[in-house]
């Protein structure tokens, strides 16, 4: 889980305090990775990331501005990097506007969607290239990127056109501002599927906020928000977030994700536990990466429900207290 945090000050103060408080109360969403875009009125005044949190509290300090949207992340995709911290910026010659998405979830298949993303001449800047090292491997590049930017584009390329939602498959909720390539913003989105909280909160003629946790309505699941800065009007409608599907395993968590070594059950069974758990993953990616394509796989889904059951044993056997796994972004 990250933590998303919006807040618009209609009464003319600054939304530092705000923000500062709602951190607080769900800080525990992630500490790992910071970023924000400030806005004055409707001009954005500044777009920062950072991988500490004095850092990025600090920069916001330093600025003025009656609105704030802010990200907390705990990494899953990659690692504690400032290129990898949200929001992630969309900005392409074929989009009208620019966008600025800030994202609690996990996204399946980002890898097919890389693929196509990049035929169509979309650049991932969160991409990283990490040297790693085995015990039986030499020295070897890792090309990671944040499977968030997936969704950051085909969210984007949607609401450029005002579409009706997109088949992006994995746990979303995310606020995603709009801009023209001036900085001006125009409208600020909202939504989320089944997979993650959202809450807002409004108070007339003061202020109004998004977040992961604390007062106010959750969000309906598959309904777009949309606010307008030039009518100060918000609306409301259906909108496809998505194709929910359950977090797993990703390629980021590792044993570092347990809790101290007395707590485990037998080590030969979390091995096998994990492998499972990745096995079932890359089966679901494939899976999915061949629906992309047209193709109904019955063979690999019938595997998915073969090795789902097997997981579904063994976590009967495990006392939630003596295995943990962090399946948290």
């Amino acid at each position: 889980m990250c933590g998303i945090i919006s807040i618009k000050r209609l009464d003319g103060h600054a939304p530092h305090k705000m923000l500062h408080k709602r951190y607080q109360m769900q800080k525990s969403r992630g500490t790992e990775g910071f970023g924000f875009v400030m806005l004055k009125g409707s001009k954005i005044v500044a777009y920062e990331r950072a991988e500490t949190e004095a850092d990025i509290m600090d920069r916001l300090d330093q600025l003025q501005g009656d609105e704030v949207i802010f990200h907390h992340r705990f990494p899953t995709s990659t690692e504690n990097l400032m290129e990898a911290a949200h929001p992630i910026k969309v900005s392409h010659e074929s989009l009208k506007h620019d966008y600025y998405l800030i994202h609690n979830g996990i996204i399946r298949n980002p890898e097919a969607w890389k693929d196509i993303h990049e035929k169509e001449g979309f650049t991932y800047n969160t991409r990283i290239a990490v040297e790693k090292r085995t015990w039986h491997r030499s020295i070897f590049i890792s090309d990671e990127f944040n499977d968030s930017e997936a969704l950051a584009i085909e969210l984007a390329k949607d609401l450029d056109k005002q579409g009706n939602g997109i088949n992006v498959s994995g746990s979303i909720a995310f606020v995603m501002l709009q801009a023209d390539k001036e900085g001006n913003a125009t409208r600020l989105f909202w939504g989320r599927n089944d997979g993650y909280p959202l809450k807002i909160n409004e108070l007339k003629k003061v202020f109004r906020t998004i977040a992961s946790e604390g007062n106010g309505i959750l969000v309906p699941e598959n309904k777009l928000y949309e606010f307008d800065y030039t009518r100060k009007t918000v609306s409301c409608r259906d909108y496809a977030v998505g194709v929910h599907t359950p977090m797993g395993f990703t390629n980021y968590q590792s044993y570092n994700s347990y809790t101290d070594s007395t707590d485990l059950v037998n080590e030969t069974d979390n091995i096998k536990y994990f492998q499972l758990l990745e096995k079932y993953d890359n089966l679901r990616r494939s899976y999915e990466d061949l629906l992309l394509q047209g193709v109904d796989d019955q063979k690999i889904l019938a595997d998915l429900d073969d090795v789902e059951a097997l997981i579904a044993d063994m976590e009967a056997e495990f006392d939630d207290t003596k295995l943990a796994i962090v399946n948290t972004k």
